[in-house]
């Protein structure tokens, strides 16, 4: 079998505590043709000095070194799909690493089935570095397009990130991630790689190692980051149920949508009780949000999205509260003057 060039793309800011693991871990693949390519975006730490001592060592053919102002992994991985020379192109983050086999399996994989996407499982590693297993857990298997988007695509986070698999370079030569996105570029830009494709294979074989760390946009706890991330998440979602409103994908679509409207809503209220408001206006302004919210109506949480839909936002308060609330006889307080909204 001929080994065919393997380009490695590594957006990277402000990593020096990591970087150096990462590019180890991918120097160490048994899987020896690849190139390596470090997008430094804009890193204000010691990170581009890491990955320029390893350009010095390195045949230069192998690892390619480019430096752009800081504006985002989403154009960092443009950036570095723009120069990748390879049959095959995956991603990898920063602070994670790789399998010493990762590469020669999603390899082998997608020549023997004539495949174009490989995705693998993952472990998961504490900020201890104490091992966990994913959540996601199944056989190897050919998932075929339709049935992948109808019942894989929106069940698991496995399938929202871009790290973890192996994809045919021609497929992603016209197609970009979206720069104007803080949170969920990676979803995005996998439904339209996926779509593309009549087959994608998965193999349960855990070969990407994923580190929990503070590092990323998403990570940051404040209240402005909360509030600028639940608009973009909602945002999200409203185009993925009009891409998919004709498909029996929407109901997936619209429960993740509440259930993150949900998240968010206890994240801004353990900094600020009042922040419910910001939340309910919002869903109530937004016409999109509010068909989701109907579509959604009679199931689980029914109550949450119908004060919505109902204009109550007295009740959506109180709702509110007796989930955040720690003080037991406060929250009981709450519950007896409202407890017949809860049924």
């Amino acid at each position: 079998m001929n080994k065919e060039l393997i380009s490695v793309i590594i957006p990277i800011y402000n990593c020096e505590k990591y970087i150096g693991r990462c590019i180890e871990s991918i120097l160490n693949q048994t899987y020896k043709n690849f190139e390596i390519i470090c997008i430094d975006d804009g890193s204000t730490d010691s990170s581009l000095n890491i990955i320029s001592t390893y350009e010095n060592k390195i045949d230069r053919k192998r690892i390619i070194v480019k430096s752009i102002k800081n504006s985002g992994p989403s154009i960092a991985r443009n950036e570095g799909i723009k120069i990748a020379n390879g049959k095959y192109i995956t991603f990898v983050d920063s602070d994670d690493m790789l399998n010493e086999k990762y590469l020669e399996v999603l390899y082998k994989i997608a020549k023997i089935n004539d495949i174009k996407i490989v995705r693998c499982n993952y472990k998961i590693f504490n900020k201890k570095g104490e091992f966990k297993n994913s959540e996601y857990n199944s056989q190897d298997k050919l998932l075929e397009k339709n049935s992948f988007f109808e019942h894989e695509m929106f069940e698991s986070i496995i399938w929202n990130t871009v790290w973890g698999e192996l994809i045919d370079s021609e497929l992603v030569r016209h197609i970009k991630f979206d720069e104007n996105k803080r949170i969920g570029e990676d979803l995005f830009f996998n439904i339209n790689i996926y779509e593309q494709v009549e087959k994608i294979y998965y193999t349960n074989d855990r070969l990407y190692y994923y580190f929990e760390n503070n590092l990323g946009i998403t990570k940051k706890f404040s209240e402005e980051n909360i509030k600028r991330n639940f608009i973009d998440a909602v945002t999200n979602y409203s185009e993925l149920y009009l891409k998919f409103k004709n498909t029996s994908c929407k109901y997936k679509i619209v429960k993740k949508m509440i259930f993150s409207t949900i998240s968010y809503q206890l994240q801004l209220n353990y900094i600020n009780i009042d922040n419910y408001i910001f939340i309910y206006d919002l869903c109530k302004k937004d016409n999109q949000i509010l068909n989701c919210f109907k579509e959604y109506s009679g199931r689980k949480y029914h109550k949450y999205v119908s004060f919505v839909i109902n204009n109550e936002p007295e009740k959506f308060k109180y709702l509110c509260m007796s989930t955040y609330i720690p003080l037991k006889f406060l929250k009981e307080q709450i519950k007896k003057r409202c407890i017949k909204w809860f049924i």
